[in-house]
């Protein structure tokens, strides 16, 4: 309240307007009074009606201010001056709107109230990455003086008022998507995946047809109607809508689906795309006024046009899904567990696209890195997680990250698997194997050895199904079953 006051009073004087700016000076200095009793560790809290008082207080003199500048500044620049509580409401109705959406598809009955309570506002976020209340605090004090000082800039400035709010407005949104909208954006994610799952065969059918024939409708009517400037008939609609549609339709794309698709039937589906528009370009050399060039130039910004809405949003679905997985590995409460996988290689892959799957997102895992011993890999990205060191390191990472659980995605020499095996007691640490092979199995269902995997016949009798044995002894009751077939149960 006494950042926001200061920073709308002083937008209000930099456009000459000191009476109000008054009002907002006074409202300021109270809460400044206020500020002394209310920091961490506070003695009093402010209630409902002194945060609704304060609230009000804002938005009237806002709107009485008498702000004769461009609607961007009369519109935006008040908003920014109040922003981190506004931008802290518009998240809690975005992410509460998509939870009871998501509620509604499943037909739970866990629906969220969009104005009911919850722990995901942007100060239970901060304290959640590890931050102590003070700390919290003092961030969102330091982001509401910088979006004030944005709205004061842009008040004051008489030139260049729309790039410095764009610039003000490209850090806000870099520190939201990779700090603050995780929560918001995986239940986006879930939302569209959810979502995309109910529509059946002929219904989902018409909606992609409908939407591919708009994509070209469209595309046609910016390229010849707007960049061009020519006139076009029918003929135009039906060589550039038709052609380009029994292309992609004759590769089958609506049998595919997409959110479960490869990359390169993504690239496939745009060379056909571009088959299609080289087919209509051949066809408006017959039919068309327009040169060569015009044709060529056209052809090229139809196809990018078209493939923006057709293949773009295919791939949105992929990237929907993907995104989710990530963003669920991510975050998380204080009370999951803090994950480390072994291994950065194509099995680290596998495990973390299961970790994608709708039952795993349910397990309380916080995934917060990779440990590798390929230098190449040291302190970068892969698949989306950091490699926080090597298994030289691995003993520090456990330290500083405060680890609770190791996962092998790779076989590993007996050696570095006891060294690991090792910290288990000394951290308290869960150690879990991922394994991911093909099991060689006899009429009974018993596994009796590893396919090795560069064969379909060789087996390895040294499999981790016989590590297991002892393991499980105390935990596994095996009975009879009718059958004469072994099964066994667990306790």
């Amino acid at each position: 309240g006494m950042i926001a006051s200061a920073g709308l009073a002083g937008m209000l004087l930099s456009l000459r307007q000191p009476s109000d700016a008054l009002v907002l000076v006074a409202l300021a200095g109270a809460c400044l009074g206020f500020l002394r009793y209310n920091f961490n560790p506070a003695s009093i809290f402010l209630g409902d009606c002194g945060s609704m008082f304060i609230g009000f207080m804002l938005a009237a003199v806002s709107l009485k201010a008498n702000v004769k500048q461009s609607l961007l500044v009369a519109l935006i620049v008040p908003l920014l001056a109040v922003g981190v509580p506004v931008f802290d409401v518009m998240l809690a109705v975005w992410r509460r709107m998509a939870r009871k959406l998501i509620s509604m598809i499943r037909n739970d009955g866990l629906a969220t109230r969009i104005f009911g309570p919850d722990l995901d506002h942007i100060h239970h976020k901060l304290m959640r990455s590890g931050m102590t209340q003070r700390k919290a605090a003092i961030a969102l004090y330091g982001a509401a003086i910088f979006v004030c000082l944005v709205a004061i800039g842009a008040s004051a400035m008489a030139s260049n008022r729309a790039a410095f709010l764009m610039i003000g407005m490209v850090v806000a949104l870099h520190v939201i998507v990779r700090q603050v909208a995780q929560v918001e954006l995986w239940t986006t994610t879930q939302v569209v995946l959810q979502g995309i799952r109910r529509p059946r065969n002929i219904v989902g059918l018409i909606v992609a047809i409908g939407w591919d024939v708009s994509c070209l409708l469209f595309a046609t009517y910016f390229v010849f109607g707007i960049v061009l400037n020519r006139p076009f008939s029918y003929l135009h609609l039906a060589v550039c809508v038709m052609i380009p549609f029994a292309t992609i339709y004759f590769y089958n794309i609506y049998k595919t689906v997409w959110t479960r698709s490869r990359i390169s039937q993504l690239l496939v589906l745009m060379m056909q795309l571009a088959a299609g528009e080289v087919l209509a370009y051949v066809a408006l050399l017959w039919t068309s006024s327009l040169t060569h060039m015009e044709l060529a130039t056209a052809l090229v910004l139809h196809m990018a046009v078209a493939g923006i809405g057709i293949v773009g949003i295919r791939a949105s679905l992929r990237v929907a899904r993907d995104l989710n997985a990530w963003l669920r590995c991510s975050i998380g409460s204080d009370y999951d567990l803090k994950t480390l996988v072994l291994g950065a290689g194509e099995n680290a892959i596998l495990y973390l696209r299961q970790a994608s799957f709708a039952e795993q997102q349910k397990a309380p895992r916080k995934i917060m890195g990779l440990i590798d011993d390929n230098p190449a890999l040291h302190r970068k990205v892969v698949y989306g997680y950091p490699v926080l060191g090597s298994f030289d390191e691995l003993e520090s990472v456990i330290k500083e990250h405060e680890i609770d659980e190791l996962i092998f995605t790779h076989h590993y020499d007996e050696e570095l698997r006891a060294r690991i095996l090792a910290l288990k007691s000394k951290y308290d640490l869960m150690i879990r194997d991922f394994v991911f092979v093909l099991r060689h199995l006899d009429e009974h269902g018993i596994c009796h050895g590893m396919v090795k995997p560069y064969s379909v016949h060789d087996i390895d009798c040294r499999n981790l199904c016989n590590r297991m044995d002892q393991a499980c002894e105390e935990r596994v009751q095996t009975v009879e079953t009718g059958d004469g077939r072994p099964a066994e149960l667990m306790d």
